[in-house]
């Protein structure tokens, strides 16, 4: 697989972050959005480790740009929840576990 392939640096990405190395996989998180600015899974990913390292305003961010790629989908909607609820927004978080039209798990 071609290492600077969309494929690859997400893959690339999400094994630094399998294996803690959070900066390198943020650096190749957006270095994948830079060369492929639709890539809902590098959106969403990446608001992964934003709540990881409780950078919450940024994670809600990323969900929601993720969300705007993807609208149907669950675990988006779900995530962005409970990314709501550690903001303590409760309402908020509630409407996006029972957001319509959401679509099947597991993206």
């Amino acid at each position: 697989m071609d290492r600077e392939s969309g494929a690859g640096l997400l893959q690339q990405a999400l094994d630094a972050h399998g294996r803690g190395a959070v900066a390198e996989a943020e650096e190749l998180y957006r270095r994948l959005l830079g060369a492929e600015p639709g890539n809902f899974e590098a959106y969403l990913f990446l608001g992964s480790l934003c709540f990881e390292q409780r950078r919450l305003e940024e994670a809600v961010r990323l969900v929601r740009q993720s969300l705007r790629l993807r609208p149907a989908s669950e675990h988006a909607h779900r995530f962005l929840g409970d990314v709501l609820q550690a903001l303590d927004l409760p309402d908020e978080a509630v409407a996006r576990y029972q957001a319509p039209g959401r679509g099947r798990w597991p993206l």
